[in-house]
């Protein structure tokens, strides 16, 4: 089986989610699922000193581009790692 947002397989050996709709999903790929599939209303802000919400003033067609965006980022920590040289097993972790 694998999973209905990036379509890898869904191995044994990995948290999966299975939403209210019956897709099965990888857990880093359920932000995604459900920001495209669901389309949850959602106002964004931010948290005042006093824990209180304050409602950013913007039109609509920016709250898409922003969904856009988060629907963009990486999924996972591997898509984000670059090439890394093996080392011996005693060897020091260069910065």
């Amino acid at each position: 089986m694998n999973c209905s947002v990036c379509g890898n397989p869904l191995t044994f050996d990995r948290s999966i989610f299975r939403c209210s709709c019956g897709k099965l999903i990888h857990s880093y790929c359920w932000e995604k699922h459900v920001l495209a599939a669901h389309k949850p209303s959602f106002k964004l802000g931010t948290m005042a000193m006093n824990g209180e919400f304050v409602a950013a003033k913007s039109a609509p067609e920016e709250a898409d581009k922003q969904t856009e965006t988060l629907l963009s980022l990486p999924q996972s920590k591997e898509e984000e790692m670059t090439e890394c040289q093996p080392t011996g097993i005693n060897a020091p972790i260069a910065n």
